[in-house]
């Protein structure tokens, strides 16, 4: 990059946005549990959201997508096709997902569990390149503007800390957690990016928190409260209004119990509660004409764990899992023997984990492709040079749970190792913080 870009002084910003359906038909494999469940309704639709911002000098597309995640493969088909068809560089574009546990199977995520789709997949990710190049060809004058707020008491650690000291998940029978705390910490912020016309008037939000996305469930297809919060927000608007979910380091934090609702009604209920918080926070935020984009990408090989590590979880059970009966507890115990099976038959492997950073004026938005525990998303904010730091998990790719080496020691659902939901290394997360640390540390002073 020359001197004379290094220099270059924010320009008039230019926003294009899309939205389209990508709903699939009924009678598919969802995704999000151990057994195989076929969707037999629609709660709500699922959508991609695309936002494509030019600043003069270059573009960027951040793209959402109702999916519980993308594999790398996928993303790369995406980027290659709307790079294609759009001129933006590949590496200019974030493919997230919102983590959905009531959407379609698109990656192959436990052994033998669920079936893709092959066909919705073409189309899939055909329309993902094609909310691109829509919201490409929208391109107008816009106002940007970035903003942050709390809420507290929605957001809870699903991972609980027994009297004895022994950590279990959240999920199990309530009368045997009785005495359990939460064991690790949450992040309450909301994040908020704000695009507005010329007039003020707002076209775009993104939005972004750290929270699971499985608070639905059943066999009817939702976007759960991201989805819902984004059109919950599109209706109660005066115009047409996109607004995208951008999942924070979520991979140990989940809903709480809300009023004694369960599934789609507390998914709503849930959705109502952050929508209104966000449209407080919305209104405090100032926009700007002026714009600046910059944007570091960066691969890092990061290791998988041996088998032997599968084998000595396996020797130790079932006791960090206390959700279910006997039965469905063995039931898991079972499909944890067949994924240890596996492993033990394959090579270990270095797993590229992709590292995005783009840069918005004084705000940074910085992606990985792990479920990234919530320590390190905290951690990510605290060393960010940045006003605002939006830290994006499931962004261009998967890479399955990355736990805390804390969690490691104290065992739990999180760090089972699988062929593909929990297989890194312990180390990892420090890996993707200092990585990431040093890119938005690199973005910032280009952007002085």
């Amino acid at each position: 990059m020359n001197k004379k870009t290094m220099k270059a002084k924010p320009s008039q910003l230019k926003a294009g946005l899309a939205r389209l359906d990508i709903t699939p038909p009924l009678g598919g494999s969802l995704v999000g549990a151990f057994g195989d469940r076929k969707s037999d309704g629609i709660y709500d639709n699922l959508y991609v959201r695309a936002l494509v911002l030019n600043d003069g000098r270059m573009e960027v597309a951040i793209v959402s997508c109702d999916l519980c995640f993308l594999g790398t493969p996928e993303v790369g088909k995406v980027r290659k096709l709307a790079s294609a068809q759009t001129g933006i560089p590949e590496k200019h574009i974030l493919v997230c997902a919102t983590h959905t546990h009531t959407g379609p199977q698109v990656n192959k995520v436990f052994l033998g569990v669920g079936e893709i789709d092959r066909a919705y997949m073409d189309v899939l990710t055909r329309k993902i390149a094609d909310a691109i190049f829509l919201a490409k060809s929208r391109l107008q004058q816009a106002r940007i503007g970035m903003g942050a707020g709390e809420i507290n008491n929605l957001f809870f650690s699903r991972r609980l800390r027994m009297p004895d000291n022994m950590v279990v998940m959240s999920w199990g029978d309530a009368k045997r957690l009785k005495g359990a705390v939460p064991a690790g910490p949450v992040d309450p912020e909301i994040g908020v990016i704000r695009i507005d016309d010329l007039k003020g008037n707002p076209l775009g939000i993104l939005v972004n928190y750290a929270c699971h996305s499985c608070t639905v469930g059943g066999r009817m297809i939702s976007g759960d409260v991201p989805g819902l919060v984004s059109e919950v927000m599109n209706k109660s608007a005066k115009n047409n209004l996109m607004v995208a979910y951008l999942g924070g380091a979520c991979g140990n934090v989940i809903f709480g119990n809300y009023k004694g609702l369960r599934g789609y009604e507390l998914g709503h209920a849930l959705a109502n509660v952050l929508a209104a918080q966000i449209w407080k926070i919305l209104k405090g935020i100032k926009t700007s004409g002026k714009c600046r984009l910059e944007v570091e990408d960066r691969i890092i090989n990061i290791p998988d764990r041996p088998a032997a590590y599968a084998r000595e979880q396996l020797r130790k059970g079932s006791t960090a899992m206390v959700w279910g009966s006997k039965a469905t507890r063995d039931a898991v115990e079972k499909h944890y023997e067949k994924e240890a099976l596996y492993l033990s038959r394959k090579k270990r492997e270095q797993v590229p984990v992709e590292i995005q950073a783009i840069g918005i004026n004084d705000s940074v938005i910085i992606t990985n492709p792990a479920e990234l525990f919530v320590e390190f998303g905290l951690a990510l904010k605290k060393e960010s040079p940045f006003k605002h730091t939006f830290v994006v998990e499931l962004g261009n790719g998967y890479a399955g749970y990355v736990p805390t080496r804390a969690a490691f020691r104290e065992g739990g659902y999180e760090v089972r190792q699988t062929a593909k939901t929990s297989r890194l290394i312990p180390e990892a997360g420090d890996m993707i913080v200092k990585t990431s640390v040093n890119m938005m540390g690199k973005l910032h002073r280009r952007t002085k």
